[in-house]
């Protein structure tokens, strides 16, 4: 029996051999397969070098349609613990589709990263078969810069010199490089560059809206990669406010409310504050004098109510933060041998129905019926004294009122009534406002009467 049970052992091993050397090949295809699947987790990098203070997102995407639920993709601290949309206000993910792939997404977010954030952390799917795949990437943390000067803008006054500081410290040493804005250096006869420092010796215009880069570059060596640290100083030079003329003559009609503009064509920093002047005699009374400013224009102009006395000499000045006052003088004149010349005409219209219909309902004041009611045309004076109104309806009755406009500004208003033509031989309904447009003729004899 022991012999014929030892001439059988050769035979049961000699059989087992294909089955063992299969389960090897059926292993290596299960490794491959891991292997391959393990590639669709897709990441940016490996390695990331972030600042302290700094924000930092890291996208992992997983470039497959074998995992069913968005939770299937996760992100995990290097203990294993899950990070979700609220993890904490600093450290969180957010999920999405990628827009043409569909492909599901996690960002690891940190808002603000600290020391405590370096380490590892693990991107992890699940497939519809329960098998987890993952991938590692690694943050490193280093030190925030410190810069000698944190102002995003330096300015000074025309003519004054002017330092700009771009000195930093870190661990290790940063090495400071002084660009322009562009990336450019900068130029040496506009700047002198000493170590970290930029000066200028006299500020000009020319230097306004100027912008400096500040760029820190360290090494690490033991991470065998480089940082840099950005900072960008904006130049401001400041100028008293500039005019067209130092000086402006204005007509005016005694009697009469005159307008005194004040544009300032340039000026930094921007006009903010206007004050007019009557003999070095600031004017406050608002039953003389109106005031308007236009921030955004950058200019401004004084509205004498009731001009009563000639030659009275206007003056503006102009208060701009650290900048002196500057101001522009007008000189305001009568000559009776002065024709002005008529510049445009203001011409209003409105249907003498409309017209009567306030008044019946008691409204006494007719110029409040013609500012709310009527249309009104403004037209620069032509040769031809043709002058276009659109928009109003055929054959019905309108009241026009005419004055000129010139420099010193509006005449006499002149109030005539005119029945508009029929269109094409129909009357429009009672509530349409069809299209159309009257031709006003103004005689050469009646433009003086205007005035």
């Amino acid at each position: 029996m022991c012999c014929r049970g030892c001439k059988m052992r050769p035979l049961i091993l000699i059989a087992l051999l294909p089955l063992l050397t299969r389960a090897k090949y059926i292993r290596r295809d299960v490794d491959e397969s891991v292997e391959e699947v393990t590639k669709r987790i897709k990441l940016e990098r490996e390695s990331f070098v972030v600042r302290e203070n700094d924000k930092l997102m890291i996208s992992c995407v997983y470039e497959g349609n074998d995992i069913q639920e968005m939770a299937d993709l996760k992100w995990l601290t290097a203990t294993g613990n899950p990070i979700d949309g609220e993890s904490s206000s600093s450290v969180f993910t957010i999920a999405i589709h990628e827009r043409e792939t569909h492909y599901k997404k996690k960002t690891l977010h940190f808002t603000e990263v600290k020391p405590r954030d370096a380490g590892n952390y693990t991107c992890e799917a699940k497939n519809v078969d329960g098998k987890v795949f993952s991938r590692q990437v690694t943050v490193h943390v280093i030190d925030k810069i410190e810069w000698s000067s944190n102002e995003e803008r330096v300015g000074g006054l025309v003519g004054e010199p002017l330092t700009v500081d771009c000195g930093a410290k870190a661990s290790p040493e940063p090495q400071i490089q002084i660009t322009s804005d562009g990336g450019e250096p900068l130029d040496d006869h506009m700047f002198t560059i000493a170590g970290s420092e930029i000066s200028v010796s006299s500020l000009t215009k020319d230097y306004n809206g100027l912008k400096i880069n500040c760029v820190a570059l360290q090494i690490l060596d033991d991470l065998d990669t480089t940082s840099t640290a950005q900072r960008t100083v904006a130049i401001d030079v400041w100028f008293t406010p500039e005019f067209e003329k130092e000086k402006i003559d204005r007509h005016t009609i005694l009697e009469r409310t005159a307008i005194l503009p004040c544009n300032v064509t340039e000026s930094n920093p921007p006009a903010r504050h206007f004050n007019f002047f009557r003999n070095n005699q600031l004017l406050t009374d608002e039953k003389k004098y109106q005031q308007v400013m236009d921030v955004v224009e950058n200019a401004a102009y004084l509205k004498i109510i009731n001009l009563k006395e000639a030659n009275p000499p206007e003056e503006l000045k102009v208060a701009i933060g650290p900048v002196k006052k500057h101001g522009i003088v007008w000189e305001i004149t009568t000559n009776p041998n002065d024709k002005l010349p008529v510049e445009k005409i203001e011409i209003q219209a409105i249907r003498e129905e409309i017209l009567l219909e306030e008044k019946e309902r008691g409204e006494e004041d007719e110029e409040k019926i013609w500012h709310a009611k009527a249309s009104t045309f403004h037209r620069s004076i032509v040769d031809s004294g043709l002058y276009d109104v659109g928009s109003l309806r055929a054959d019905t009755k309108y009241v026009f009122r005419f004055r000129a406009e010139s420099e010193a500004g509006y005449g006499p208003r002149i109030t005539i009534s005119a029945v508009t033509n029929e269109e094409a031989n129909e009357k429009p309904a009672p509530d349409s406002s069809s299209p159309f447009t009257l031709t006003l003729a103004l005689l050469a004899t009646l433009i003086p009467l205007l005035i």
